[in-house]
């Protein structure tokens, strides 16, 4: 179809923008940042020994379903080694709370809670509600509100 027939695109409402703008940083600069922390808790180079040493326990996960078979396959691909690079937020949250015991939490920690924990489990929050959110929209006092209580106050993840 010719450029010049194609119906014009209507603009974005500043509302819709904001749900785009909040969905753009929990799903492309979020897990580089959670990245960094699983990163710090399991180096690179020991990773693929800390998954050996934690397949019985990964494969309990999966049988609860708590992981899938995607997700296993990263973590023990067929050649080469698991790498960080490869999983998404939702595997590294998931390693680090089972594997690291790290406080993670499914609701949305308090504003007064500064810790790596507090941090992750803000990112965790906020990524499944965006996920989960059919509107499609957030007024500017509540993107204004969610994009501080992601990026500012959360100097363990974002600096």
């Amino acid at each position: 179809m010719a450029l010049s027939k194609v119906a014009a695109m209507p603009s974005l409402t500043e509302e819709e923008t904001n749900f785009l703008r909040f969905a753009n940083l929990l799903i492309r600069i979020s897990p580089k940042a959670v990245r960094i922390v699983f990163d710090k808790y399991f180096q690179p180079c020991g990773l693929n020994v800390v998954l050996t040493q934690s397949k019985g326990k990964l494969e309990f996960l999966n049988q609860r379903k708590i992981l899938n078979k995607s997700q296993m396959d990263l973590l023990y691909p067929s050649q080469g080694n698991s790498k960080s690079s490869d999983m998404d937020l939702t595997l590294m949250i998931c390693l680090l709370r089972n594997l690291q015991k790290m406080k993670i939490e499914d609701l949305l920690p308090a504003a007064a809670l500064i810790s790596e924990e507090a941090d992750l489990s803000r990112i965790k929050y906020y990524r499944n509600w965006i996920a989960h959110n059919t509107d499609g929209y957030i007024d500017k006092q509540d993107f204004l509100a969610m994009w501080i209580n992601v990026c500012e106050v959360n100097p363990h993840v974002f600096n």
